[in-house]
């Protein structure tokens, strides 16, 4: 799934994001173009995964990412930075559990 992470222009604090599945402890994976996820990204306001300049100011800064679900379920996704954070349930459903879903295979 893609996620865009965005912050104010002015945010100068590291933030941490991480999820669980709530009922058997499976991390989310994260990928912000690395060759492979982690089970975690920090998100450095000081190296935004788009280019941002300080003479062409924009209103966010912006991380985008990939996020990977090991399977059908509930999942806490924790955003914590210091002094704060917080913590939102997404439920999952795998595609191949969506009735009538099918997967389109490339052809040629």
């Amino acid at each position: 799934m893609k996620a865009l992470w965005v912050a104010d222009s002015d945010w100068d604090l590291p933030v941490t994001v991480r999820g669980e599945r709530r009922d058997g402890g499976e991390p989310i994976l994260i990928s912000r173009g690395r060759p492979a996820p982690f089970d975690g990204a920090v998100l450095d306001p000081a190296n935004p995964g788009v280019p941002y300049s300080e003479a062409v100011p924009a209103p966010f800064k912006e991380w985008p990412s990939l996020l990977y679900f090991p399977m059908t379920g509930c999942y806490d996704l924790t955003v914590e930075w210091a002094g704060g954070g917080w913590t939102a349930t997404i439920p999952f459903v795998a595609p191949d559990e969506i009735p009538g879903f099918v997967y389109a295979t490339p052809t040629g």
